[in-house]
Formats: C-alpha cells, sequence, structure tokens
C-alpha cells in the first residue's frame, strides 16, 4: 500500500502549484473507500461520490482497503476525479492500495484519476 501526504502536507492544486492546507487550501472531506469496488457495488459508489461532488470541498481519497476494483469502479472514479475538476474541488489521495493502483495501471487511467503509480501506464 503506498501512503501519501497527510492533510498539513502537500495538495497538489488541478490549475496551479502545490501549496500546504495552511496556504489557503479549503479543508478536505475525506472519503474512505475499501473493500470490492466491483459492478455490483458501482451504483453505491456513484451515489456516494454525488453526494460528495454536491459538497463542493476539496477531497481526500482514502483508498487504502480497496480489495478488488473492476472497470465500472473505476469509470465512476473518472467521472467523479472530472465532475471534481469542473467544479474547481481539489483531490488528494491519501493512500492507493495494491489492487487499485494496478487496475488503473493496466487501463492507462493514473495520468486522469491524477494518482501516481510506483510504474508506468501500460495501456495503449
Amino acid at each position: 500500500m503506498r501512503t501519501g501526504k497527510d492533510k498539513k502536507a502537500m495538495v497538489q492544486q488541478s490549475d496551479g502549484p502545490a501549496m500546504t492546507a495552511n496556504e489557503g487550501v479549503r479543508d478536505l472531506h475525506e472519503v474512505v473507500l475499501d473493500g470490492r469496488l466491483d459492478i455490483s457495488r458501482a451504483g453505491e459508489l456513484r451515489d456516494r461520490m454525488l453526494q460528495v461532488l454536491e459538497r463542493n470541498e476539496d477531497v481526500e481519497l482514502d483508498a487504502g482497503g480497496v480489495t478488488l476494483v473492476d472497470s465500472a469502479a473505476l469509470q465512476v472514479l473518472l467521472a467523479f476525479v472530472r465532475g471534481c475538476a469542473a467544479r474547481g474541488m481539489t483531490i488528494h489521495w491519501k493512500t492507493t492500495s495494491d489492487a487499485l493502483e494496478e487496475a488503473v495501471r493496466l487501463l492507462g487511467l493514473a495520468g486522469s484519476l491524477g494518482l501516481k503509480t510506483a510504474q508506468p501506464d501500460t495501456a495503449v
């Protein structure tokens, strides 16, 4: 499992340089993603992410407990990331699991999701 920096550490702005939380970044709304994120939970995940979007707050995603992820869940996460960007919301990945990183890497979605994975994207 990879861990990011804590809330008071560096946060990457979507349209500018990194800055600390004490330099104007709003408080982060933490969202914990865990267990299986697959098609059977995609609707639940979508509803949850829509609620987070409605808050219009910067987001910290803790996905260190994700044990399985499929393309349906990744599609929901990608739509969420794009929705956040459209609203000017910042996303910070606190932790990511090996399962999430592998799925993201295989599909070449690291850049689109704002993730820095240990290995480069391999999708063509």
